[in-house]
């Protein structure tokens, strides 16, 4: 998870480098495309709006660059019918995360529930480590507590 210096949870700025891997199925490559749309700077396109309309907790607004992803993983997927590595960044991770509902079912698939898992695996598994090794060698040092 990020941290910011000053520990403010205002303006924490998030790892934009693609250094996590996902592995996603067709069904979850077809879901997230469906349900994102291009995010635009307002000042290059004056009175433009998001190309897919917006409906509560069904689309989210993403960069160019993650839907390009998606849409090459859609490919390969459809043309193999394997699932594929998607890398992606922190940022685009807690992107993604805002699509997992957990009750959403796509042509019969759990996808909400499949990604939520998966995006949170790849946003928390290094911090998990981390404590799990930490633990361990703290649980080996005598601390000198029992008299």
């Amino acid at each position: 998870m990020s941290k910011n210096k000053d520990n403010d949870q205002s303006g924490v700025a998030m790892s934009t480098k693609a250094n996590r891997t996902l592995v996603l199925s067709l069904h979850e490559l077809l879901f997230i495309d469906d349900h994102t749309t291009m995010m635009m700077d307002d000042r290059d396109y004056e009175h433009l709006m998001p190309l897919k309309p917006l409906i509560p907790s069904a689309i989210i607004i993403a960069p160019i660059d993650l839907i390009d992803k998606i849409g090459k993983a859609f490919l390969i997927a459809l043309n193999t019918g394997k699932n594929v590595s998607v890398k992606v960044s922190e940022l685009e991770l807690y992107i993604l995360r805002e699509l997992c509902l957990a009750k959403v079912e796509y042509f019969g698939k759990r996808v909400g529930l499949s990604l939520k898992r998966k995006i949170l695996n790849a946003l928390y598994a290094d911090r998990t480590k981390e404590e799990n090794l930490l633990e361990q060698l703290l649980r080996d040092i005598d601390l000198g507590d029992s008299k």
